[in-house]
């Protein structure tokens, strides 16, 4: 009886869906196959960058993300602990202001980290005004290098931690925490020993988002003065247009961010999460009025550094445009028009990915090794950063279609090659979650394959799939080099209006575009919001 029901869940998906799959993953390909290309072509007229360039760069990459890793799984982590298991108060409002650093991109971070910390800046004049101290009595020039970089970069990814974190502790069973309080274990032991444990894979697959997303950070350690293989890539192709150069660097960056993607995959941080038979709601911890107090001073002290302050030193810097001359230099029409221009272009990308990334799913779910195979290579982009990606774009496109250079094609596929391998995995999670029972009800009825995957699952993953549009249009929104590289003339987005304006120092000219940015990223971060608190509605 077995055989009847296994034989249609096996059946090959059509034709059109395996060419489309088989070109996804052509597309994904490309940035590696480029730069290897480039790379190798490279080395036999032009030798590898002398050490002393390369190994501190290196190393300062690796530093940069292992750092941000950990930090960014400590604040993560604790925020998930606090909020999840405790009785704190305003549970709710504190678990929505974890998420929303999601839509501070870190090189606005950074931006008001300089603006205030950077020698000279605002905070040394208010403490000199006040008299508190001479000038150059603290400091401030801390703010530039590794430490500094590492620590806000972590505040802007803690959420990719936070969110599998605090989904696991949410849907979690309860029993086997009753049964330790039965037998008199006390609560450093029960963490220990089933509360990490559980969130383990969870906490393990954001640090590996994060791993991947420090290793191609470009804005922030380029305004703090951190050399990373990113800030090497860009200047040698931006400055000196030496794309052999550039293509040499990104092959460590390609290999180190390809090792951290099969970390990601061995840790299977993404594996659906299964309740036990024996599922018990959890019993928040009640704690004492002054523990109380530690911890939302705590909780409010990561919001402060991570969202409050960041916005609040914008709308200081764009109130008083007396700051820079050049803060008036453009329009509210004209900046409404780049505001429209941002958006729409990401929640078009952001479209056009969701439905190219539905052919390699369906591989991955019903067609075998092969399909499984076509998936993964599908994901590779997932591999490189967006200056990686753009520069091999660049490559392709100057010497095989030089018809196209220059306007928006390049960019789009940049976007889209970026975006494939985030849709994929959040897709897959999201059919995860949906128990075989449907499928299996829907083969009963005589249903294809095709038609169970399009009228059941689709619908009944429909939260999900909304939570990784808005991460694809998120992501979209921030991305800076990739931009910086590929724009056509006249095209102009929110990030690159901040960007050019920070390259000059014109920091208060960044403020009100920065300000737009974050108002437009609210919207896909409310998507995910609703999505992470569509379990606990449905729960009742």
């Amino acid at each position: 009886m077995a055989a009847p029901q296994q034989h249609p869940q096996r059946s090959s998906p059509p034709l059109v869906v395996w060419l489309a799959g088989v070109l996804v993953a052509a597309l994904a390909l490309v940035p590696v196959v480029t730069l290897v290309a480039r790379a190798v072509g490279t080395l036999r007229w032009q030798q590898l960058p002398p050490a002393i360039i390369m190994v501190p760069v290196l190393t300062n990459t690796l530093l940069l993300a292992l750092i941000t890793a950990v930090l960014s799984a400590l604040i993560g982590t604790v925020q998930a602990l606090l909020i999840e298991q405790c009785a704190v108060w305003g549970r709710r409002v504190w678990r929505v202001l974890a998420v929303l650093p999601l839509a501070i991109p870190p090189y606005v971070a950074g931006i008001c980290a300089l603006t205030v910390l950077r020698p000279h800046g605002a905070g040394e004049q208010w403490l000199v005004a006040q008299g508190l101290i001479r000038t150059g009595t603290l400091p401030f020039g801390a703010i530039y290098g590794l430490g500094s970089t590492a620590v806000i970069l972590a505040l802007c990814l803690s959420p990719y931690v936070y969110l599998p974190v605090a989904a696991i502790l949410r849907q979690g069973s309860g029993h086997l925490t009753e049964q330790a309080l039965l037998a008199g274990v006390r609560w450093p032991a029960r963490l220990w020993h089933i509360t990490l444990p559980m969130v383990l894979p969870a906490l393990l697959g954001g640090m590996a988002l994060v791993l991947i997303y420090a290793l191609g950070e470009y804005g922030l350690p380029s305004l703090l003065r951190l050399p990373t293989l990113s800030t090497a890539i860009y200047s040698r192709y931006g400055g000196a247009i030496d794309r052999s150069g550039a293509a040499l660097f990104s092959v460590p960056l390609v290999v180190m961010s390809v090792g951290m993607l099969w970390l990601a995959d061995r840790i299977g941080g993404s594996a659906p999460h299964h309740q036990a038979a024996l599922w018990r709601p959890r019993q928040l911890r009640t704690l004492g009025p002054a523990t109380h107090a530690v911890v939302l001073a705590l909780l409010g002290l990561l919001s402060i550094c991570a969202l409050v302050a960041p916005v609040a030193v914008l709308v200081g810097m764009s109130s008083q445009p007396a700051i820079h001359a050049a803060a008036r230099h453009i329009s509210s029409g004209r900046l409404a028009g780049i505001a429209l221009q941002t958006f729409g272009a990401a929640a078009l990308v952001a479209s056009i990915t969701t439905l190219i990334a539905l052919a390699p799913l369906q591989l991955m779910r019903t067609g075998g090794r092969a399909g499984r195979l076509i998936g993964r290579l599908s994901q590779s982009g997932s591999a490189m950063p967006g200056i990686v990606v753009a520069l091999s774009i660049v490559i392709v496109v100057q010497g095989g279609v030089p018809w196209l250079v220059g306007g928006m094609v390049p960019l789009v596929l940049a976007y889209i090659i970026r975006s494939i391998p985030q849709a994929i995995q959040s897709f897959a999670a999201a059919f995860a979650a949906i128990p075989p029972v449907y499928t299996e009800a829907g083969r009963a009825m005589g249903a294809t394959g095709p038609r169970v995957f399009w009228r059941i699952l689709v619908p009944l993953a429909g939260p999900g799939l909304r939570a990784g549009w808005a991460l694809l249009c998120l992501g979209i929104l921030k991305e800076l080099p990739a931009t910086l590289l590929l724009k056509p003339v006249g095209f102009d987005t929110l990030a690159i209006r901040i960007w050019m304006s920070t390259s000059d120092g014109l920091y208060g000219a960044a403020a009100l575009p920065a300000l737009v940015l974050i108002a437009g990223a609210l919207v896909p971060v409310s998507m995910i919001l609703q999505s992470f608190f569509h379990h606990e509605r449905t729960q009742g």
